[in-house]
């Protein structure tokens, strides 16, 4: 699907969002989607980009599947892209959950914890209210200001409807 063949096409059903940004049609589409939503700069993204499977993988066969609208890999980076037609608390931990198995996937036998990817995952939701955009990271209950993994897990939701 070439999107600009189109003249308009909504990207907020998932099958679409997801063949529109991972056709190869659409790489630069995807990069300045990327761009826009990292604020990484296009020629880091381009340099190495590289589209995963869309299937989280599974420790054993117990484990519930989890697959991804469209994750990502470039230089240092995991970047999962998630539509939501619409969000709620379940949702939320599903996302969360998401982040978090991108993150602890990312170490492997003889990797030292310091090279770890950096993780950001992105949902993008459609209407509900609220603000435009909000950035999540880890940060002390008693103490906001004070954060930790600030560069290498991040959750970012952007609301759609406004």
């Amino acid at each position: 699907m070439k999107l600009k063949d189109k003249k308009e096409v909504s990207l907020t059903n998932d099958i679409i969002f997801k063949e529109a940004l991972t056709s190869s049609e659409n790489r630069d589409i995807l990069i300045d989607f990327l761009n826009t939503v990292t604020g990484i700069s296009k020629s880091v993204i381009e340099k190495d980009l590289i589209i995963l499977n869309e299937r989280l993988p599974k420790n054993n066969y117990y484990e519930k599947n989890m697959y991804g609208d469209v994750l990502v890999r470039f230089d240092k980076y995991v970047v999962n892209l998630e539509m939501y037609t619409y969000f709620n608390k379940v949702l939320l931990n599903k996302s969360f959950c998401y982040s978090v198995k991108i993150f602890s996937g990312e170490l492997k036998e003889g990797d030292n914890y310091i090279d770890i990817s950096k993780v950001i995952q992105v949902n993008l939701v459609n209407n509900i209210k609220g603000k435009f955009k909000s950035q999540y990271v880890l940060s002390d209950i008693e103490d906001p200001e004070d954060k930790i993994m600030v560069e290498e897990f991040i959750i970012k939701i952007y609301l759609l409807s406004r």
